[in-house]
């Protein structure tokens, strides 16, 4: 009876032992999970943190492409007049007094700080009869409007600044920037830059002509006075507030959009249309300008945030570039860089 006594007893205390080896067990396996849980997360982290500064890195590259390649430029500013009246529904033609610094494709903005604003889009410009030609009216959200000759056209990529600095009215300009002796305020889109560098059209190293600098660009290989330059934002793709969960403005809300592109260089011959252009990434498509609202303000400051404004009589160029970057985990952040480059040109253009 003992022996019955001890046997029934024994199994007793090999469950108690059982059950403390499955709530050992149970406590290892949820501190193994919290352990995978962790570096799991400290690798979600990681990653974020190598595509952020991947993105930085991003940015910084293009900044110093954008320099190199405009080391020894001539900013220039290309605004024209309507020399025909423009009707709404025109879009066969827009005729100017000069298309010299025009790209093709891109667009016009017309009658700047007034009711008949406009964008119009163009594919063609046309030395020979100085016009735009295949036209979309109203782009970039604005509206078609009937323009007189006389009108104003600025290269849409074109930012300047207004020629009152102080207190200005609403109409007269469209953004205001910090620079370097303050705000300043500029009329424009700010996504382009025009410019032209040294040549020599014989293809030597002698740059003046009676003692004036060549400028212009190199163009299927060869050096010639008609060739024009630009840097400029292209839309490659769409992001929203709502999509990505990211105030990204920072103006409370996750109502707006963004168009999310590149920046590129384009090369030009300004006279003939047998000559390619070349047209190329300087990066990667993570920059941001708000959609319908280009140069914006993106972070919030009082201050707007067009990616170029052109100081021509200060030679002064401001860059300034936002980008973004999504995480494994989707977690989105905005980052800036800036750059202020002193250009070479003489101040009157």
């Amino acid at each position: 009876m003992r022996t019955l006594t001890r046997s029934l007893a024994s199994p007793s205390r090999a469950g108690v032992t059982l059950l403390e080896v499955v709530i050992s067990a149970t406590i290892l396996a949820l501190a193994f999970s919290v352990v995978i849980s962790s570096i799991e997360t400290e690798t979600r982290a990681l990653g974020a943190l190598t595509e952020f500064a991947a993105t930085s890195e991003q940015r910084s590259q293009v900044l110093a492409k954008i320099e190199r390649k405009l080391e020894f430029a001539t900013g220039k500013t290309p605004t024209a007049f309507l020399t025909d009246d423009l009707s709404s529904l025109s879009v066969g033609s827009l005729a100017l007094d000069t298309v010299g610094g025009f790209p093709a494709p891109s667009a016009v903005l017309l009658a700047r700080g007034t009711e008949n604003e406009e964008i119009v889009a163009y594919t063609e410009v046309h030395q020979d009869d100085l016009t735009l030609k295949t036209l979309v009216r109203g782009s970039s959200c604005s509206t078609p409007h009937a323009h007189p000759s006389g009108t104003e056209a600025i290269w849409v990529g074109l930012a300047r600044p207004c020629s009152n600095q102080v207190n200005p009215s609403e109409s007269e300009y469209d953004g205001k920037i910090r620079a370097l002796e303050g705000t300043l305020f500029y009329q424009g889109r700010g996504t382009g830059f025009v410019y032209r560098v040294p040549i020599d059209p014989s293809g030597g190293n002698d740059y003046f002509t009676d003692g004036e600098l060549t400028l212009g660009a190199e163009v299927s290989g060869t050096q010639t006075t008609d060739g024009w330059c630009c840097i400029y934002f292209k839309t490659k793709d769409q992001i929203t507030e709502l999509g990505t969960g990211l105030d990204i403005n920072k103006d409370g809300d996750l109502a707006d959009s963004f168009d999310l592109g590149q920046i590129r260089q384009r090369v030009w011959h300004g006279t003939d249309s047998e000559k390619t252009p070349t047209d190329v990434a300087l990066g990667a498509s993570i920059f941001l300008q708000e959609t319908c609202e280009t140069g914006s303000d993106l972070n919030a400051d009082g201050f707007n945030d067009p990616i170029f404004v052109w100081d021509a009589d200060k030679r002064r160029l401001h860059i300034s570039l936002y980008s973004i970057a999504i995480s494994e985990s989707s977690i989105p952040a905005v980052h800036h860089s800036s750059l202020t480059l002193f250009m070479r040109n003489s101040a009157a253009l």
